[in-house]
Formats: C-alpha cells, structure tokens, sequence
C-alpha cells in the first residue's frame, strides 16, 4: 500500500487535496486569474524550491503515506535540470522510512514545459525519459 487511508489506494484514480489554478488567465494581456488561491501559491512555491512550501507539503503529505514506500519523481521538462523543488520534497518524504529513487528517473531529452502548452500525452515521456542505469532499485532502507 501507498497511503495509510486504505480508501486513497484503491480509487483507481488520482488523490487530490485541492486544485491548482493558474496564476495567468492571459500572461501577455496581464489578466491574472481570479480562481488563483493561496493553495496555487504554495504549488508555484515548491516548484521554485521555497523551504516555506516544501515544508508546508512535507507536513500535508508525510503522515499520508506509508513506511517502505518508494518515492521517485517525473523529472522536469527541461533535461539540463536535475533538481527541484518537487524533488527536494521527495528526499524530505524518503528519509522517513521510506526508500529514496527520487532521481531514479531522468529526462533525455527537454521537451516543452507543459504549463506552457507542451504535449501532455504519455507518449512524449515515455520517450524522452529513462532509467538511471546504474542507480540499484532495490530496498536500501534496511
């Protein structure tokens, strides 16, 4: 199991805390969104790697999530960039008893940032990301 709520893991569907809405509802003409909340926020924080919102979601998500679990992350769109905040928060979850493959996956490739209308299928991940080949994935927590 993922979550302590056993319900969360068996949705077959995404567990969300609450929405993100863009800041931007037309960058270039500056009309900001008015669903933008203090939630969005704290999302566009811990993209920029703020230690206030990676802390915040640290407190959010540690409980929610069981021991032995392995964490790993969607590298960023653009390959060169192999920290983040999202990343950072991860290591922070893994090193509660949990297994820390945060950097297991890695882009090869940069693609358009999806925020930016990049593609979002699967497809453009599956090939532009692989496995670190020489990173073991197997259970280091014991």
């Amino acid at each position: 199991m993922v979550f302590v709520n056993e319900e969360w893991n068996d949705t077959g569907d995404l567990v969300v805390y609450s929405n993100y809405h863009k800041y931007w509802l037309d960058r270039e003409r500056k009309i900001k969104n008015p669903l933008f909340d203090v939630f969005s926020g704290r999302i566009l924080d811990l993209k920029e790697g703020k230690q206030t919102a990676i802390n915040y979601f640290y407190n959010l998500l540690n409980e929610e999530i069981c021991e032995g679990v392995t964490i790993c992350v969607v590298p960023s769109s653009n390959a060169e960039k192999t920290e983040s905040g999202i990343g950072k928060l991860a290591e922070k979850l893994a090193e509660n008893k949990r297994i820390n493959k945060v950097y297991f996956l890695q882009r090869t490739k940069s693609i358009d940032k999806l925020a930016w209308g990049g593609r979002r299928d699967k497809q453009i991940h599956l090939e532009t990301i692989s496995a670190v080949e020489n990173m073991d994935i197997t259970d280091d927590t014991k």
